[in-house]
């Protein structure tokens, strides 16, 4: 097994380590708020998201720890799957999922197909592209990295409130109760009351 360590003991493809874990930990993020509802709309979904959710963590914590040209391939390929398999699911439609034809703007289908096309692309690059030159350390990558993550991360958290506000048919924050408020507007005459 060919390792990223050189025999001088530094990493030739550091500048990835950081950035595919921190894409594969947001892509397996993506997936959590809707696990459910696939497990119950279409079981063979949920249990992919699962997987996917469990592979990616896994890749992720691999990369940083013992990340070589093989893990670094294996990160590109569960990328590039998961990228196929939401295309097909927004193309041609997957079974028991058809509702999600032609839905591209989906906030977290959105931030799960980036962090997937860089673990696909930045994967790849890594598994077959020349070894980072000597300058290089693995504290750039691991600080791009944890950017990417705090930046993803934050998307996620705001695509799944999107989502929920969606689902809900609600906006974040105007929940609030309006009965016994007076605030001297007239009021408008109902549709019924005409």
């Amino acid at each position: 097994m060919q390792t990223g360590t050189r025999s001088d003991g530094t990493d030739r493809i550091a500048p990835w380590r950081g950035p595919l874990a921190a894409a594969s930990v947001i892509a397996a993020a993506a997936h959590v708020p809707v696990t459910g509802e696939h497990l119950e709309e279409a079981l063979y979904i949920g249990v992919l998201f699962i997987a996917l959710e469990v592979v990616s963590v896994a890749l992720a914590v691999v990369v940083l720890l013992r990340p070589s040209r093989a893990v670094y391939g294996t990160i590109a390929v569960v990328g590039a799957l998961a990228v196929a398999a939401l295309v097909v699911s927004r193309t041609i439609g997957l079974p028991l999922i058809q509702d999600d034809i032609g839905n591209w703007t989906e906030p977290l289908a959105t931030v799960s197909i980036v962090a997937e096309a860089v673990m696909a692309v930045g994967g790849w690059i890594a598994a077959v592209g020349p070894a980072s030159s000597p300058g290089r350390t693995t504290r750039s990558g691991l600080v791009a990295g944890f950017i990417i993550l705090a930046l993803g991360m934050t998307a996620t958290g705001f695509a799944a409130a999107a989502e929920t506000a969606e689902a809900d048919h609600d906006v974040p924050g105007m929940e609030m109760e309006m009965e016994g408020m007076d605030m001297g507007l007239p009021l408008l005459p109902s549709p019924e009351a005409a």
